[in-house]
């Protein structure tokens, strides 16, 4: 993802489709560079579970997650988690 954010620049919008289950999963795209991450098939196993309420629980469990996690990385908002500094040791180098 670095890699493309740092291709594509302010050229096109990014968005980040693959595997995401979680407000962890969203924070963590949103780190990288990601604009979005989009999440269907999570509001799927919500319909599978609670029918009609079940992607309104999703939405809700995805949120409180996303700004649980975004307050342990100093972002105050999703926006602020695009400019926290991903980096470790052991990170690939872009």
């Amino acid at each position: 993802m670095p890699a493309i954010v740092k291709a594509v620049g302010s050229k096109a919008t990014i968005l980040f489709d693959s595997g995401v289950r979680s407000g962890t999963d969203v924070a963590r795209a949103l780190a990288l560079g990601a604009h979005a991450a989009l999440a269907g098939k999570a509001f799927l196993w919500g319909i599978g579970a609670l029918g009609a309420d079940g992607p309104g629980h999703v939405i809700d469990l995805m949120t409180d997650e996303l700004h649980r996690r975004s307050a342990r990385i100093g972002a105050h908002s999703p926006a602020e988690a695009r400019n926290v500094r991903v980096r470790h040791p052991g990170a690939l180098h872009f």
